[in-house]
């Protein structure tokens, strides 16, 4: 696999979004980006394997399977404020608050 910082940074940054934080430690999995700063955080094991089905694996033809996940997640919180690839969802922080937050 590429370096794992590596593939996030570079997702974000052709994105146009700021540096990300990145943390690699023991533990679940996890993404958030503040609505704000844009400011993407990503949480990761880099030495557990995801819990995946090797027979998943070979019919979608992953290879590695960490890296994949990173690639999608990171792209996932791009798509949560506007960036340089497209809109976000679900457009302004306004509405994000208005479908999430109101009551």
């Amino acid at each position: 696999m590429s370096n794992p910082s590596s593939i996030i940074k570079t997702i974000l940054r052709d994105h146009g979004l700021p540096p990300p934080t990145i943390i690699e430690r023991p533990g679940p999995t996890s993404a958030f980006t503040n609505l704000v700063t844009r400011e993407a955080t990503i949480s990761f094991d880099p030495t557990s394997p995801l819990p995946v089905p090797p027979s998943f694996l070979k019919r979608k033809g992953l290879a590695d399977p960490l890296e994949t996940y990173l690639r999608d997640i990171t792209v996932h919180e791009c798509g949560h404020v506007p960036n340089n690839k497209r809109s976000s969802c679900p457009g302004t922080l306004e509405r994000h608050i208005d479908l999430f937050y109101d009551p």
